[in-house]
């Protein structure tokens, strides 16, 4: 295909409507022509319900307190799949975080503090909320909605020579609306911590032969 046929192409697929994008954009988050890259992007079919668009990249902010598939804070891309793939070299995810707590997107970044999660992976469901005959992702009432999760946390302060943290496993009990339990959390130093009925207990490792010839027993405290 020409260049200019490209150019042509992706322009006018940049300048879909308001009208086209608004079922896919929370009304309390203010959509605008698709003239430039660094606003909402739309991408694929405009017949299917507004949760699930096949490619929505949204730029505006909007917070769970609207009842909106696509109410989820701060902007977000939204995809039915997505395959990462690379060829020479492993893909990769990545989660990360930058200082200060609360800045807005172009304050200079600053190290983060001990014990800051860096980012989480979660899962929802589409249930009630609290607003009767209404239904989300969110379950409202001050929870996430989120079923599990997984996420990091920094070890001590991140140095140039230390860039330490744990990794945490959670899951959310019947009765509670959305806001995961630790279950599961490898500390920095490898150690085993393990959500139990009297709380978070370490598991310690016994001494040689203490489980028989060959073999270490292990024990968690009460």
């Amino acid at each position: 295909m020409p260049r200019a046929t490209i150019f042509f192409v992706l322009a006018f697929s940049l300048s879909v409507s308001a009208q086209v994008v608004a079922p896919f954009v929370p009304p309390n988050a203010i959509p605008s022509n698709l003239w430039a890259i660094d606003r909402n992007l739309l991408w694929g079919r405009l017949d299917n319900w507004e949760g699930a668009p096949d490619f929505f990249c949204r730029q505006s902010e909007t917070h769970s307190n609207v009842i909106h598939p696509l109410a989820d804070g701060t902007p977000k891309c939204y995809s039915k799949g997505m395959v990462l793939g690379d060829i020479g070299d492993a893909p990769d995810l990545v989660l990360r975080r930058a200082g200060p707590d609360g800045a807005a997107y172009n304050a200079r970044p600053q190290p983060v503090r001990q014990g800051t999660s860096l980012g989480t992976l979660y899962w929802q469901a589409w249930g009630e909320r609290c607003e009767r005959r209404q239904y989300g992702f969110w379950s409202g009432c001050g929870g996430n909605g989120r079923t599990a999760q997984i996420y990091s946390r920094t070890a001590g302060e991140q140095t140039g020579n230390s860039r330490a943290g744990s990794l945490h496993l959670a899951t959310t009990p019947l009765g509670n609306n959305g806001d995961p339990i630790d279950r599961f959390v490898i500390s920095s130093e490898g150690r085993i911590i393990l959500q139990t009925l009297v709380g978070m207990r370490e598991v310690e490792v016994g001494s040689e032969d203490s489980c028989g010839t060959g073999y270490r027993c292990l024990r968690v405290a009460n």
